[in-house]
């Protein structure tokens, strides 16, 4: 679900999407994401985590705790994570401003988040 709210989140304030990368660890199988490079604060909500603080280099996102457990070269991009915040304030937004529900779940291309074919939102 956090992974769902993060594609919708980037999808709409910038039209762009995660990456999903290879594991480093291929013993480990997880789910990994790059982040679109972003602009303005929330660039700074990209860098917080996914840079490592000793090489500074940029490591990927996964969304499961379990995948994250024990690691220091991914990021766990949880509830509380700055980038999933902005996400969540965001969507909200959207939510509470009338027909912005209509438009973001007709602009989702999200397998499960559009209207079944034919619906529409009155």
């Amino acid at each position: 679900m956090v992974e769902r709210v993060v594609r919708t989140g980037l999808r709409l304030a910038h039209r762009k999407d995660l990456t999903e990368v290879p594991d480093r660890r291929p013993d480990r199988g997880a789910r990994c994401f790059r982040l679109p490079e972003l602009p303005g604060a929330w660039a700074r909500a990209r860098t917080e985590g996914p840079r490592h603080p000793l090489t500074g280099r940029d490591r990927p996102g996964v969304f499961d705790e379990v995948e994250a457990r024990d690691r220091t070269d991914v990021v766990y991009l949880h509830l509380g994570h700055r980038l999933v915040q902005m996400c969540l304030r965001l969507l909200r937004a959207e939510l509470w401003s009338g027909p912005g529900i209509a438009r973001l779940l007709a602009d989702s291309q999200l397998p499960g988040w559009g209207l079944p074919s034919g619906r529409t939102l009155r």
